[in-house]
Formats: C-alpha cells, sequence, structure tokens
C-alpha cells in the first residue's frame, strides 16, 4: 500500500507543478523514447529530474495502451521495455481522470511507473484531455 501511495504523490507533483512542466517535450533537456506508440521518459536515466531508485518512468499512452496496461502491467513493462531489469511483481495500480470535461475512452492518459529494488512496481493513471 505505501508503493502504491509514493506513486499517487509522485504522479500528482509531477502532474500539478506550477508554471511550465519539467517534462515538456520542448525543452531539449529530456529524451523521450517512443516503442510501438508508447512514449517513455525514464526519470532515473536523467540526471536533473529523478532518483537513481527507486526506478520512475512516466508513460504518454493512447486509451487504447492505457487498457492494455491496466489487464496485465508486467507484460506491458516487458513488451515496451519501460525497466531494465524487468519487473516481477506489480503491486497495484489506480486510474484518475483530471479536469472538468467529458470523457471518452480515447482520451490520452500521462502514467507514473515506480519500480523499486526489490522488483516491485506501481503505477498511477491519469486521464487527461489532451497532450500538448
Amino acid at each position: 500500500m505505501n508503493r502504491i501511495l509514493f506513486a499517487g504523490i509522485l504522479a500528482a507533483f509531477l502532474a500539478w507543478q506550477p508554471g511550465s512542466s519539467p517534462l515538456s517535450q520542448d525543452k531539449g533537456s529530456t529524451t523521450w523514447k517512443e516503442v510501438d506508440g508508447v512514449k517513455v521518459l525514464k526519470l532515473w536515466l536523467e540526471p536533473n529530474l529523478g532518483p537513481k531508485e527507486p526506478q520512475i518512468a512516466v508513460l504518454q499512452l493512447s486509451g487504447e495502451k492505457q487498457k492494455e496496461l491496466q489487464c496485465d502491467q508486467l507484460a506491458f513493462y516487458k513488451r515496451y521495455k519501460i525497466f531494465d531489469p524487468q519487473s516481477e511483481y506489480s503491486d497495484g495500480q489506480f486510474v484518475i481522470k483530471l479536469g472538468q470535461y467529458k470523457s471518452t475512452t480515447n482520451d490520452p492518459y500521462i502514467v507514473v511507473v515506480v519500480h523499486d529494488s526489490r522488483t516491485y512496481s506501481a503505477s498511477a493513471s491519469f486521464g487527461v484531455e489532451e497532450i500538448k
């Protein structure tokens, strides 16, 4: 439960920082990688953004990819090469819709995934109207 709480607090911090986000793709200091339609920012590889442990990844997903993540987290991590070494156990996830809009099943998602050294992982997904 503590891992899920940690992931949620971290995700909220990243999503609601005032001003321009340090994760913005047009800043040039971050490296978003795309694997089969999944955009991944591995914070442990970015010296100014995240700690080395636990490994934290921020994902940009379509509604379809979010459903795939919800069905089987571990298979999703392996298929899209989110972590190295791979997670062996997934401890939980939650999904939040942000904003005052009519959500659809095709809305994009921002997902924060935390993977600790004991091979546990958890994710927090935030449904948003659009990603710019």
